[in-house]
């Protein structure tokens, strides 16, 4: 299926560069996971030292541990984080800086209320088929407002900082925290509401989950800072991030829109390496890979 997208095309930082290039995105099921290993899959990134590499993790119920898989969905190897605790692994995100590569991972799930301390950890992204990988450094945070639930992070490397989007608040809210590591139990740093999100309307509500389609599950941003996606149950957003404005005005202009009205779940996304496509898959096994491509 191929949709037309208006897109603020950004190949540089935060520059204007290319504003208003029209992108068509073309969509295909690449892949299904079928590895029962990784049938609670929370969050996914694309790999920044192995080309066609995908890093996965579950839901909490697993050991601390990442999976790489290929871009077909095939599972390559697991990797157990040493001193790691999976209460609620929600998404993970990789990024480079000094010349390496690393991935953070995000316990930040807190469906029931029952926590009000969360981690972030900070791994050396492993090589295929390490065993074990240890914490390079993690933060422990509180959200200055109280706890929330949480499952969308997203590294902004322009600014050195960590993005939070809340789930279950309507508007959804964006939090923030540095990425650097930290002593201590930090304060995530409330930016603001995010308001482009739509809520379900009456006549959309149909299923018990049809309540719940416009909550955050996942967010990734670009290297480059140009560009950030945030998926719900139902729809992927896709934000231009004006070089003139805050992050949150940028989020709360009208996004680019595309609709999974057929996707079960859909709790994991990130760019791919040349930030030229999209993934996403879904909880459960057999899960779909789907491959988002920019055109």
């Amino acid at each position: 299926m191929l949709i037309i997208l208006a897109l603020l095309a950004c190949k540089d930082s935060r520059t204007t560069d290319g504003l208003n290039r029209i992108i068509s995105f073309k969509t295909q099921k690449v892949g299904v996971i079928t590895d029962r290993r990784i049938a609670e899959m929370s969050g996914i990134a694309a790999s920044r030292r192995s080309p066609g590499v995908l890093w996965v993790i579950n839901d909490s119920g697993d050991d601390a541990r990442v999976y790489a898989i290929d871009e077909y969905g095939t599972l390559l190897s697991s990797t157990k984080v040493n001193g790691a605790e999976n209460l609620d692994w929600e998404d993970i995100a990789s990024f480079e800086k000094d010349g390496k590569s690393y991935l953070l991972i995000a316990d930040i799930g807190n469906n029931t209320v029952y926590r009000d301390i969360f981690t972030l950890y900070v791994i050396e992204e492993p090589g295929l088929g390490f065993s074990t990988s240890d914490i390079v450094w993690q933060i422990q945070f509180q959200y200055e407002n109280g706890p929330r639930d949480t499952e969308a992070v997203a590294v902004d490397l322009l600014y050195e900082t960590i993005l939070l989007l809340s789930k279950r608040d309507v508007p959804a809210v964006l939090y923030e925290l540095p990425l650097k590591p930290a002593q201590g139990v930090l304060s995530a740093r409330r930016l603001g509401d995010v308001t482009s999100i739509p809520q379900p309307r009456r006549a959309e509500i149909k299923t018990a989950l049809d309540y719940y389609h416009a909550q955050p599950t996942a967010m990734d941003m670009t290297p480059d800072g140009a560009r950030l996606a945030i998926l719900t149950y139902r729809r992927l957003f896709i934000y231009d991030l004006h070089p003139d404005k805050t992050i949150i005005e940028s989020l709360n202009q009208k996004p680019q829109q595309f609709e999974f009205p057929t996707l079960a779940q859909p709790e994991a996304l990130c760019f791919s390496m040349d930030q030229n496509a999209l993934f996403t898959t879904t909880e459960n096994v057999p899960a779909p890979l789907l491959k988002i491509t920019v055109e």
